[in-house]
């Protein structure tokens, strides 16, 4: 029987948020049509809303950028732990950084002055630490990438 009171709703919600976090996950893997169905509805009852709320987050992201590198750091990490098979390296990596270390890590980098900044963790094993990251052009992260190094091969950097 559902809870029409909102105080035991939430207090339901707040004692099994666990539970409910896994059973919506499968409910998705298992249901991808409904998903799909639920955001078009979302999406189709208030497209004018939802427009406003894409434009101002990108707006966010546009004029705070270590806003970006935290939402993708923090989406890398998540995937990797949910098993996904190209994120699994970063699956015991942790991250310690703040948006407003991000931010003192953008200024000291001058990384609006790169073409195309990127994050890059200094020691690759080591965790997303203040010490241990910096702001790099894109180019010469992805050859420091440990994918791209054949077997036998140093780090070029």
């Amino acid at each position: 029987m559902p809870i029409k009171d909102p105080e035991k709703l939430k207090e339901w919600r707040k004692k099994n948020a666990k539970r409910l976090k896994e059973w919506q996950k499968s409910f998705h893997v298992k249901h991808p049509e409904k998903r799909k169905e639920y955001n078009e509805r979302y999406k189709a009852k208030d497209p004018d809303k939802y427009r406003a709320e894409q434009n101002a987050r990108q707006k966010k992201r546009r004029q705070l950028p270590w806003i970006k590198t935290s939402e993708t750091i923090r989406r890398r990490l998540r995937q990797a732990k949910a098993g996904r098979k190209r994120d699994l390296a970063y699956a015991n990596v942790t991250m310690h950084l703040t948006p407003s270390d991000l931010k003192e890590l953008w200024f000291r980098d001058n990384a609006a002055g790169l073409k195309h900044p990127s994050i890059d963790r200094i020691d690759p094993d080591g965790d997303y630490t203040k010490e241990n990251c910096r702001y790099i052009e894109l180019s010469e992260n992805r050859l420091r990438n440990r994918r791209w190094v054949k077997p036998g091969q140093s780090n070029p950097i």
